[in-house]
C-alpha cells in the first residue's frame, strides 16, 4: 500500500511561512505506517484514523488514532490510542546515521475527504493540461483522439 499521497520537494529553510511549507509538505493519511516519538525511544504504529487534517511541524490536539504495532516501553502491540501529528512521524521522515536521528517535521495527515478533494482537484487539472495540448498538436498520448491527423492515415507509423 503506498501511503504517500502526493509527494512535494521539502525544504530545509525553517524561516518560511505557513502557506509556503504546507504546500511542499509531504501528505500522508489512515494507513501510513509511522514512528510514535516518546520519551522512551520511536515505536511502530499504524495510522488507524485521521480526525482532523494537521501538519507535523505544529503541536496541536490529539487529531490521529494510531494501533501500536510492537510492545515497548509500556505500550502493548494491538493497542489503539489517539496521539499528536507532531508525535506519529512518518517512517520515511525519520533520518538514522551512525551518530543521531533527525525527525523531518515536513509532513502533513489529511482526512480521506480532503484526499479525494486532492485527487479530483489534480484529476481536473490534468484533462485542461491535456485540452490545451490537444488543442496545440503537442498531444503525445497513445489515444486516437490524440494523433495528428497525418500520423493515423499513415497507419500509426
Amino acid at each position: 500500500m503506498n501511503d504517500v499521497v502526493r509527494s512535494y520537494p521539502v525544504s530545509g529553510d525553517l524561516n518560511i511561512d505557513d502557506a509556503k511549507r504546507t504546500a511542499q509538505a509531504r501528505c500522508y493519511r489512515k494507513g501510513a505506517q509511522a514512528k510514535l516519538d516518546t520519551m522512551r525511544g520511536l515505536i511502530r504504529v499504524r495510522v488507524v484514523e485521521v480526525v482532523r487534517d494537521c501538519k507535523g511541524w505544529i503541536h496541536g490536539g490529539q487529531d490521529i488514532v494510531v494501533r501500536v504495532l510492537e510492545t515497548r516501553a509500556g505500550y502493548v502491540k494491538g493497542e489503539i490510542m489517539p496521539a499528536r501529528a507532531c508525535d506519529v512521524v512518518p517512517t520515511a521522515h525519520v533520518v538514522r546515521r551512525k551518530c543521531y536521528l533527525r525527525l523531518n517535521a515536513e509532513y502533513r495527515y489529511v482526512t480521506e475527504a480532503t484526499h479525494e478533494a486532492h485527487e479530483a482537484q489534480r484529476a481536473a487539472h490534468e484533462l485542461r493540461a491535456h485540452e490545451a495540448q490537444r488543442a496545440a498538436g503537442d498531444c503525445v498520448r497513445a489515444q486516437p483522439a490524440c494523433q495528428p491527423a497525418a500520423l493515423m492515415n499513415a497507419g500509426g507509423r
